[in-house]
Order: structure tokens, then sequence, then C-alpha cells
């Protein structure tokens, strides 16, 4: 349950930073859970909810209620975070990369605005260049990071398989990059969790 999608999560935003500081490939990956996450906050707290109380808000509780089998909302899951992430292994510029996120991020809204209208629940570059922050900033940052790719993946473990295969391609795309970047010592981290993701996709 829970303790599974916060490893994920943990593992998967370690990676991000580990890895050359690859939290651009994490963000275009993993761009519709995090986009969702976002919607989902603000959504309840704009109608009175708490935002930590579970409801059917999320976008695949939305999908499924609009009468999408849960097979199907996963596989389109799977396929936009495949492209996102071959996008994230083919394009190299900066800006590419961020009008693909936004171009992502445009759709997943749009589609949230439509369903919640329709139905109502209750509920970094490719390169090796590197950002260099200030040393304050280091720690609060990495916190957030490390915290909302926690709270993502345990909000995108709502339904079977979805959570654990969007983890294995993310896991797959960084193991690429690691390969194609020189770092081969970060390599067995990023295989263990698509093994593992893999291997949890059984259950």
């Amino acid at each position: 349950g829970s303790n599974g999608s916060f490893f994920l999560g943990y593992v998967m935003a370690a990676l991000g930073l580990i890895a050359g500081g690859r939290v651009a490939t994490v963000l275009l990956v993993m761009g519709i859970p995090i986009v969702d996450v976002a919607w989902t906050i603000l959504d309840r707290w704009r109608h009175g909810a708490s935002p930590f109380r579970g409801d059917r808000r999320h976008l695949h509780f939305r999908l499924q209620d609009a009468g999408i089998s849960t097979q199907i909302i996963v596989l389109i899951y799977w396929a936009f975070c495949a492209i996102a992430g071959a996008l994230g292994l083919v394009v190299s510029s900066r800006l590419y990369k961020l009008v693909a996120l936004g171009l992502l991020a445009t759709i997943t809204i749009v589609l949230l605005l439509y369903l919640s209208r329709r139905r109502r629940g209750d509920g970094t570059s490719l390169t090796n260049s590197t950002v260099v922050l200030p040393a304050l900033l280091y720690i609060p940052l990495t916190l957030f990071w490390t915290t909302g790719m926690i709270v993502t993946v345990n909000w995108l473990d709502g339904l079977d398989g979805l959570a654990a295969g969007v983890s294995a391609i993310l896991a797959a795309v960084l193991s690429i990059h690691m390969v194609r970047s020189g770092q081969p010592s970060v390599v067995p981290q990023a295989l263990a969790l698509l093994g593992a993701a893999i291997g949890f996709l059984v259950y």
C-alpha cells in the first residue's frame, strides 16, 4: 500500500537528483501525475475539503467514473509516460523540453476541467550541464522535491499497476540517461527500481 508508494516516490526523487540532475526528465515523465496532484489539492481547497483526505477527484478516478476500464486507464498513463520519456531521451533543447512539459500540463488540466464539469466526484537538460544553486537553497529544495515525488506516487497508487508501471518507465529512461552521460555507477540503482517495479506488476 502506502509504504510501497512512499518508497517508489523517494527512490525516483533520489535518482533524479543523483543522476546528474535529471530533474527535468523526471518532471517530463511524471508530468501527468504531478499536475494531477496539484490540481487535486487546489480542487479540494476550493471546495472546502481537506487536501489530505482521500476522494475520487484524481484524474484516474474521474476517468474510471466516466466509464473507462482500469486496464485502459493504466495503459493510457503508461503510454503518455513512455512518450514523454522518449522525448526526454531524444530532445536535447531545454526550450523544447519546457514546451513539451507545458503541453502535457495543458492537456492534463483541460481533461481535468472537462471531467470535473462533466461529472463531479466526491471527492534539465539531457546534456551534462548543471544548474548551481546557492547553498541555502539545497536543503529546502531537496526536501520539497523529495516530498513532492513521494506524495505524487502515493496518490498515483489508486489503480492496480499505475504507480509501478510509471515508476518502471521512469527507471528505464533514467537508466538510459545515465549510460549515455557516462554515469554507470548509478545505473544499478535505476535498474533495481526497474526490476522491482516490473516484478510488482505481477501482483
